[in-house]
């Protein structure tokens, strides 16, 4: 590779990088993901809709990524042919590619919007909690009247009725808090079993397309 062609490769990848790390680029796809999510609830088996949403999601994506490499002056083809030469380099080239290779890996998306739903989940757990223990303002009471020879105390079953009140809260209490452990620890098992399982399948996808590409220059070279 010439050094002219090298300087071009460099060029191309790090102007896609920069856009794949833009506002410009994540905030219409974590828009997105936050608005789809709701329907991944972790059942194991197909759903069509799964399938639909994903389909929406790679137009969305590569829709974004054409439309800046039409900006710059740049084709798919372009871009594809750059990423063939720096596949084995490592580094930015790395990243970029395995951007582009989960865009399309519909087991990693699955996992994504799964977990992502469970965050948001929690979120609103959170956010619900933080609310019901938001203090009111202060209000001084009115002054009270002096008492009267027909006002009675209060009787046994009044004072009754108001204990039973405060076992609930405190038993509403002890469920919520029990909701949200549980929520957390769900969610951070899932982000945990997520990492491992992408990164497997980033490992394993790189690895072939280095063998392909080794192949391909070996049949080259014949």
């Amino acid at each position: 590779m010439g050094a002219q062609q090298q300087e071009d490769v460099n060029w191309l990848l790090e102007a896609v990088y920069f856009f794949l790390t833009s506002k410009r680029y994540k905030n219409p796809v974590l828009d997105f993901i936050d608005t789809e999510c709701v329907v991944f609830d972790g059942e194991e088996e197909m759903k069509l809709e799964y399938t639909s949403v994903h389909e929406r999601f790679v137009k969305l994506c590569f829709g974004l990524i054409e439309e800046f490499l039409k900006e710059i002056d740049a084709t798919q083809e372009d871009f594809a042919k750059v990423c063939e030469q720096g596949i084995a380099r490592g580094g930015m080239s790395e990243e970029v590619i395995s951007q582009i290779l989960v865009i399309d890996d519909f087991i990693t998306f699955r996992r994504m919007m799964y977990a992502r739903n469970k965050e948001l989940e929690f979120q609103a757990l959170q956010e619900w909690k933080r609310k019901q223990h938001t203090p009111f303002p202060p209000v001084m009471p009115p002054e009270a009247p002096a008492p009267t020879a027909e006002q009675e105390p209060k009787t046994d079953k009044a004072a009754q009725g108001e204990q039973v009140e405060v076992d609930e809260a405190a038993l509403d209490e002890q469920l919520l808090q029990e909701a949200l452990l549980q929520s957390k620890r769900s969610y951070e098992a899932d982000m945990a079993r997520q990492q491992q399982l992408e990164e497997e399948e980033l490992a394993k996808a790189l690895q072939l397309s280095l063998q392909e590409d080794a192949q391909i220059n070996l049949q080259e070279a014949d």
